[in-house]
């Protein structure tokens, strides 16, 4: 449980992805061939700083591959912007050969927006399979999110057999 604050974007101009304030897991930074099995995951917010205060689950991040995520409990309460799991690699720090599987997620956010998986730039051969992955905030909510834009690249993600769960104005 900790502050939730405003996510520091400055890395997306060096093509980083952005800098959560509050991250319950994080594999960061070449960190290979790691398993996060039956575990109980629970990342609240306590305190709120900033306009888009933002919290995550679990980050697998720059360059972290061969890294699996099976049969964890993973909640994310968050009050604007709230993420279950990132995948997310850099242009020379790809994150490849990732597993998602067995998995309940269950992300809320109280006022704007939740996120159950969400898989980022320069990412390639994420496997996604057999979650029951749940998103629920008034505004938006994406259950599961393939996020691949201008100069940036989502590769070979496999997404089956999961349940999947959205609630929102927008899902």
């Amino acid at each position: 449980i900790g502050n939730a604050a405003t996510v520091d974007w400055s890395g997306w101009i060096n093509e980083e992805g952005g800098i959560y304030p509050l991250v319950g897991v994080l594999i960061f930074d070449k960190s290979n061939d790691n398993t996060l099995k039956n575990n109980t995951i629970i990342t609240e917010y306590n305190q709120i700083g900033g306009v888009y205060d933002t919290i995550l689950g679990v980050q697998v991040k720059r360059g972290s591959s061969n890294n699996k995520l099976i049969d964890n409990n993973i909640t994310t309460t968050g009050h604007s912007y709230a993420y279950g799991v990132e995948i997310v690699g850099e242009p020379d720090l790809w994150s490849e050969n990732n597993t998602v599987s067995g998995n309940t997620i269950d992300t809320v956010g109280d006022s704007i927006y939740a996120n159950g998986i969400k898989v980022s730039a320069n990412t390639a051969d994420t496997l996604i399979s057999k979650n029951n992955i749940s998103a629920v905030a008034p505004t938006f909510s994406y259950a599961v999110y393939l996020e691949d834009f201008t100069g940036k690249t989502v590769k070979n993600v496999v997404v089956s057999d999961n349940n999947v769960y959205g609630k929102a104005y927008i899902t």
